[in-house]
């Protein structure tokens, strides 16, 4: 798992991931907290709260349908994984923390954790012996030959029928060792078995109506030709800007790239009959041409490779930007609100990458619907790990479905002509708070082992039309799109030479800003990088392509 292990999350190993003009609108923004808490993640039973027995009601109900109590020890379960720690209450003072000790007799304990920072972190505590209990897990088959996480029976796991039907099936076959499974793999959407993947284009629609379009353009010549025309006619003042991103990262341009090979959220691509690393393909070589194409005509923002995070969004917001990508959830589209603090749909909309000329495939960077896995501590008790998996299976049941979508009946919604409709209160701007915030959702929607793009689309606290614009969105990328090739065999492939290999996306990184803002010659800048990488890379590459022989890959 070493190369790459941050882009595991969204497309699969991803993958932010996680969530190209197929291939440069995308990656100039793909790059895109988990629970918090000070303290480390002892799982022993020292953790336990107190030695007192508690009836709590148990979710699974016996033959009468009725649910049953029994008396269990209350425990604290530390945990982290991302979008995490936003609220500003204790987890236990809210009805989902009350109703977690209640029903399971578990309290939380969050990490703290963010974006930025949970590679870092997680590498720290796994070093120091401070894994929280339960968390995302970004080494997968490196950290179960290390011992630092706890394999499940999958005889144990089975019956835990609601979790197993939110588990990417098509992922078991790789994730499972003698039996057992080190972690439950994590769906991006909810019985979703299409491509699938969770970044859009946005698009100001404002700059569609001044270049004469109804929607955005189709083709790469589309996108250069519009893009050309906000930028040299000021649609968004004279500072207007055709493509940005934060810190200089290339996503977005991927997406628009017909590029396919260079755009997937997958780390290893098959080449020439060989595996290898996708940011050594020789695909890239046009990807970097087109990217230079764009700069020279000044599309890109001259400004890129200064960025902070954030300054995207702003930027996109006051109006001065024509197309930036991220994913295309509810909670994202809350933050894009436009220079009147419009809801998202009214000002903005979703665009795809534009079909491959070669081969008019659109691939968008679509992947299979699998998003990362949650793990379990190495030294967590068999009691708490049952648990948690107890509580993690009535979470995908419909009650626990629903509590995440919508929160609480009487407190977060009320039902109208039998519609839920959301009573949050609206902050200062007439805005209702980004769900994740209000806290009792904040805790609850993140334990599912469904990420909650899903939840998103369906949660009465978002604009109508908001929601219908995502999931109009999605439908199109499952209609439109085409998978990616992914050999999730050679994703989770873990030997020596694999493990320890250093990584080369940085360098990537700086050869990327190099060719596009530069006038050295491309394909002798990227074959040096090449050769760079290859120093550090080849004895895995060659151990790679050594396994997917003997498995006839």
């Amino acid at each position: 798992m070493g190369e790459f292990s941050s882009s595991i999350i969204k497309g699969g190993f991803h993958v932010v991931q996680t969530k190209r003009f197929i291939c440069l609108i995308c990656a100039f923004m793909l790059l895109l907290s988990l629970f918090t808490s000070c303290s480390g993640g002892d799982s022993s039973d020292s953790d336990r709260q107190d030695a007192d027995k508690k009836n709590v009601t148990d979710a699974n109900k016996g033959n009468d349908g009725e649910a049953k109590e029994k008396e269990v020890s209350p425990i604290k379960l530390s945990v982290a994984f991302w979008d995490n720690g936003m609220w500003e209450v204790n987890p236990e003072d809210t009805e989902f923390g009350t109703m977690l000790y209640e029903k399971f007799g578990i309290t939380v304990d969050p990490y703290v954790i963010t974006w930025g920072d949970y590679t870092e972190k997680l590498q720290m505590w796994a070093a120091s012996g401070q894994l929280p209990d339960f968390f995302l897990n970004l080494w997968y088959s490196q950290w179960m030959k290390q011992g630092l996480t706890k394999g499940i029976p999958v005889s144990k796991l089975e019956k835990y029928t609601n979790l197993m039907d939110r588990v990417p099936q098509n992922m078991l076959e790789y994730l499972v060792v003698d039996d057992l499974i080190y972690g439950i793999p994590r769906s991006s959407w909810k019985n979703s078995s299409g491509p699938i993947d969770a970044a859009a284009l946005y698009v100001n629609k404002s700059f569609l109506d001044k270049a004469g379009l109804s929607q955005a353009p189709d083709t790469i010549d589309g996108w250069v030709d519009f893009l050309s025309k906000c930028v040299n006619e000021n649609y968004g003042g004279s500072s207007t800007i055709g493509i940005t991103a934060d810190g200089g990262i290339p996503t977005p341009l991927i997406t628009l790239l017909p590029f396919t090979e260079t755009s997937t959220s997958t780390n290893w691509i098959k080449e020439n009959g060989k595996w290898t690393l996708r940011f050594l393909s020789e695909k890239n070589i046009e990807a970097l041409k087109f990217a230079r194409e764009l700069y020279q005509k000044g599309v890109i923002d001259k400004d890129i490779a200064t960025r902070k995070s954030g300054d995207t969004q702003n930027l996109f917001n006051e109006g001065r930007v024509a197309v930036t990508q991220t994913n295309f959830d509810c909670d994202m589209m809350y933050r894009y609100r436009g220079p009147n603090n419009a809801d998202a749909s009214e000002w903005l909309t979703f665009a795809m990458s534009p079909k491959a000329p070669e081969t008019d495939v659109r691939y968008h960077n679509a992947t299979s619907n699998y998003d990362n896995n949650m793990s379990f501590n190495a030294n967590i008790t068999d009691e708490k790990m049952d648990r948690t998996l107890e509580f993690l299976d009535w979470a995908c049941s419909p009650e626990g479905e629903k509590i995440a979508t919508m929160g609480f009946e009487g407190k977060h919604y009320e039902k109208k002509d039998g519609v839920e409709v959301s009573i949050v209160p609206s902050d200062e701007d007439g805005v209702v708070p980004k769900y994740w915030e209000y806290e009792a959702i904040a805790m609850f929607a993140r334990f599912v082992p469904t990420w909650n793009f899903e939840f998103a689309i369906t949660s009465p606290f978002h604009p109508e039309g908001n929601r219908k614009l995502a999931n109009d969105y999605k439908t199109l990328i499952q209609n439109e799109a085409t998978i990616c090739d992914a050999n999730w065999g050679i994703e989770y492939y873990s030997s020596e030479a694999r493990d320890n290999m250093p990584s080369i996306s940085e360098d990537y990184n700086a050869m990327y800003m190099k060719a596009m803002t530069g006038k050295e010659d491309i394909e002798k800048l990227f074959d040096e990088f090449v050769q760079q990488s290859l120093v550090k890379a080849q004895e895995a590459i060659d151990d790679t392509n050594k396994y997917a022989q003997s498995m006839g890959w």
